[in-house]
């Protein structure tokens, strides 16, 4: 169950009409206060294309996923173009929850 105050806030914070005043004020209510990295504004330019390069890459404005080191190197060896969405070795792998 979340407390009054807590969905008081979300409700304040989410009466906007900027994605950029939302994005910092009210997905981290959303997400948790948990140590998850996460990422945004970042091309997915290491993914393989399911459609044959005809579309641009993906940029989220905000993603999280693993630590890049807590995935075994077999793992992200096997899935590579699968499970890492961008070279840079600090950035989430295999990113689920998106906005």
């Amino acid at each position: 169950m979340i407390p009054d105050l807590t969905f008081e806030d979300f409700q304040r914070k989410n009466k906007t009409n900027s994605e950029g005043t939302v994005m910092p004020t009210v997905v981290p209510i959303i997400t948790g206060d948990f140590d998850i990295p996460n990422e945004g504004h970042l091309s997915f330019y290491n993914l393989a294309s399911i459609t044959d390069n005809t579309t641009v890459n993906l940029v989220l404005n905000f993603f999280d996923g693993a630590y890049p080191g807590t995935v075994d190197k077999q793992v992200r060896d096997d899935l590579y173009e699968t499970i890492i969405p961008n070279k840079d070795a600090e950035i989430p792998v295999a990113p689920n929850f998106s906005h």
